[in-house]
């Protein structure tokens, strides 16, 4: 299983300045220029992977046993090399060894397989000796369940757990739902978050786009890490907005300036091509409440196609600055006010750029808090261009916490190296 997870996953992450090298599974004494996948299975497979650890007091490191309870904020740490910018750099290994069950189901996890990823931690969870595994394969499990919508089996482990460990269980919480988050306790926004292209591939996701309007009358839309955008991902988003308007119902758009500059790019005046990018970009201002671009872009329009292009309307509510935005989330949601850059639904096939924003908002700041607590899914190529903004935020001097994740993401940070360069704070249950 583990194969087909990794059979679409890229060895390097790269962009124009950047190479990061992941290593899986195996320790490497030196740094070596190409990755080596290898396939491991859930029973069996832990003593061809055994790491040495070592010694340094270094308090993250996690040595649980499962001769008691698994501390679900307890870290498990990889060994890994990383090359950015021409600086190489060795991360650190921690206390322990991860169970290769953790790692597969991990990958998995990250590769939409979430029901290959509960039958290998199934093979192993409660009846193997986890060892310092232990709460990452349990967690895993619980919230594998969760994701399916697997009530049963997560009561019934729930047992096995609190006989185990004789301590309170995590409490069933739902499946989550994709990309479509629900609004937190404090009002957060519900929010879709569209990362990479806007393509034809986004369908999945944008097809969400009415139902999270219809259910939340504060929803949100972001496009802040949207890396390029077709034609055919405008006609998809275009259709969602105007279903939202059928029905009646509303949604804040929020980032909306980078996908304006990208399909700014895109047009050409006189070239009859691409039309429902213009008409996204038009739709773009006319959310913004720019009214002097829309009227530039609406005679250009009509120059190019020859026919009208659509009236000017009146936003009904007032644009979403990211900024604003950033700074009301940031009062409302955490209740140690440090919520932090969100990360949230689902993020898949991010391109070099989609974190560029993360990167900004750490301007001037000591620490980068991420709030991961809505992230349901990231995927391989995904966490690795998150691995190179990380890095450059690290090598910038700065302080990088990453709170609110789930054991399953944490577990892909575990593996690409992600969780050694941050202080982690597990999502609470």
């Amino acid at each position: 299983m583990l194969k087909d997870a990794l059979a679409h996953s890229c060895r390097f992450i790269c962009d124009s300045t950047n190479i990061v090298v992941f290593s899986f599974f195996t320790k490497k004494n030196t740094p070596q220029p190409r990755a080596e996948l290898k396939r491991t299975t859930a029973k069996g497979a832990a003593s061809g992977h055994a790491r040495d650890a070592k010694s340094g007091g270094d308090s993250r490191a996690d040595t649980s046993q499962d001769s008691s309870p698994p501390a679900f904020a307890e870290l498990s740490i990889l060994s890994e090399v990383s090359s950015f910018g021409g600086a190489s750099f060795e991360i650190d290994h921690a206390a322990g060894e991860r169970h290769p069950a953790v790692e597969e189901a991990a990958m998995l996890h990250a590769n939409d397989q979430s029901a290959a990823a509960s039958v290998v931690l199934e093979e192993v969870v409660p009846g193997e000796d986890l060892g310092a595994s232990a709460a990452r394969a349990w967690g895993m499990l619980f919230e594998l369940y969760q994701r399916l919508g697997r009530r049963e089996s997560f009561e019934a482990l729930a047992l096995k757990y609190a006989a185990r460990f004789e301590t309170s269980p995590p409490a069933w919480m739902g499946p989550t739902a994709g990309a479509v988050l629900a609004p937190t306790a404090s009002g957060k926004k519900a929010a879709l978050v569209l990362t990479g292209s806007l393509d034809a591939g986004a369908a999945e996701q944008l097809a969400q786009l009415s139902q999270l309007a219809a259910a939340n009358a504060n929803a949100r839309l972001d496009l802040a890490r949207l890396g390029d955008a077709d034609n055919d991902g405008c006609t998809l988003l275009l259709n969602g907005f105007r279903q939202i308007r059928k029905n009646r119902n509303e949604i804040a758009v929020s980032g909306a300036d980078r996908l304006i500059e990208l399909l700014a790019r895109k047009i050409v005046v006189g070239q009859r091509e691409n039309e429902q990018s213009w008409l996204l970009l038009l739709e773009l201002y006319q959310r913004q409440a720019r009214h002097d671009e829309y009227e530039d872009a609406a005679v250009n329009y009509a120059i190019t196609f020859e026919v009208s292009p659509p009236a000017w309307e009146t936003p009904k509510s007032k644009p979403v600055v990211a900024a604003a935005l950033e700074r009301q989330e940031t009062a409302e949601g955490d209740p140690h006010g440090e919520e932090g850059y969100p990360l949230e639904g689902e993020i898949v096939s991010a391109t070099a750029d989609a974190f560029a924003s993360l990167q900004s908002y750490g301007e001037g700041m000591a620490t980068v808090t991420i709030d991961t607590s809505n992230l349901s899914r990231i995927d391989f190529v995904s966490a690795g261009q998150l691995l190179n903004t990380v890095s450059r935020l690290q090598l910038a001097g700065k302080h990088v916490r990453i709170c609110g994740l789930s054991h399953l993401v944490l577990g892909l940070f575990e593996i690409l190296g992600i969780a050694q360069m941050a202080e982690i704070h597990l999502r609470r249950n």
